[in-house]
């Protein structure tokens, strides 16, 4: 009897599904045709995809298109997934028959999971607008998750930092550099978070961050959940969503301006001035109730 084997899909989660394709091997009495089996559900709650692209109660071989001797096609219509809840598992079986009537001895069965819904991520560090130091940004984290949505799991989390003062650039991750084009740098996952240290940056600049996610199915989560990566570059290179923060490593300067400095005095100092400057762009001087500004006079 003649053999088949379905080839694709292959994955065992899918998002969509637009062929089913696979081989026959019929070389004594020929390749005939290869029947198809698409169902889900079990028993008496079993559900058949027919020719005519919706679902029966009762079992139904489709007949894919042969492409030669040893090959087939079935193009999938676009709704084989209506109206089903994501995670539902789906079967597909395949027979051959040949010239001489006989059937395939064992069919080739393939099943997966339809998961058409993307997997959410968030970043918890930085925080919008906040204003950090070296200390205060060894590394950006935040959470993933794909249980809400599905449950096939994190294959793939990354970020975009952008550097948002000239020149304008993207963090580039194998060599620590911001070129002009966009660049997307990996994460390490874990159970429901990821993390990633934080690269060397340029004090008294603004930056911002996103992060995309990709689940076992294959969908995306794209920057600021735009509908595909065209999109989520648009809105990056204008700034869209994301995280904005202002990284600022340097320290303030204060000077005292009287009494001068060496002078001499044969009276009570009244007053002792100064002035204080944080530098261009930087983060500024904590000036709000119960901020202080320190100073020491000592006697020698």
């Amino acid at each position: 009897p003649p053999a088949v084997a379905i080839s694709t899909p292959s994955a065992a989660a899918l998002g969509a599904l637009t062929a089913v394709e696979g081989t026959a091997n019929a070389v004594i009495a020929g390749h005939l045709r290869t029947e198809l089996k698409i169902s889900t559900g079990a028993g008496v709650g079993a559900r058949y995809w027919t020719a005519g692209s919706s679902w029966t109660a009762n079992e139904f071989w489709i007949t894919p298109t042969k492409l030669g001797s040893s090959s087939w096609t079935y193009t999938v219509p676009a709704g084989l997934f209506n109206g089903d809840a994501s995670l539902t598992e789906y079967t597909l079986i395949a027979r051959t028959l040949d010239y001489a009537g006989n059937y395939s001895s064992a069919y080739s069965t393939k099943t997966f999971i339809h998961d058409d819904a993307a997997p959410s991520a968030a970043i918890g560090f930085p925080v919008a607008g906040g204003f950090y130091n070296g200390a205060g940004l060894a590394a950006s984290s935040g959470t993933v998750s794909d249980i809400s949505n599905g449950n096939t799991g994190i294959t793939d989390v990354r970020i975009i930092l952008k550097r948002l003062d000239p020149p304008i650039g993207y963090w580039r991750q194998s060599d620590n550099a911001f070129p002009p084009g966009i660049q997307r740098s990996t994460v390490t996952i874990y159970a429901s978070s990821w993390t990633v240290a934080a690269p060397l940056l340029v004090s008294n600049v603004d930056y911002q961050i996103w992060v995309e996610a990709t689940d076992g199915a294959g969908n995306v989560l794209w920057a600021n959940g735009a509908a595909n990566s065209a999109a989520a570059d648009t809105d990056v290179g204008n700034n869209t969503g994301g995280v904005p923060f202002l990284y600022d490593n340097d320290a303030p300067v204060s000077v005292t301006t009287a009494p001068a400095s060496g002078a001499y005095r044969n009276s009570q100092i009244s007053a002792i001035l100064g002035s204080s400057l944080d530098g261009l762009n930087s983060a500024g001087l904590l000036t709000s109730a119960g901020d202080q500004f320190r100073f020491r006079l000592s006697r020698s």
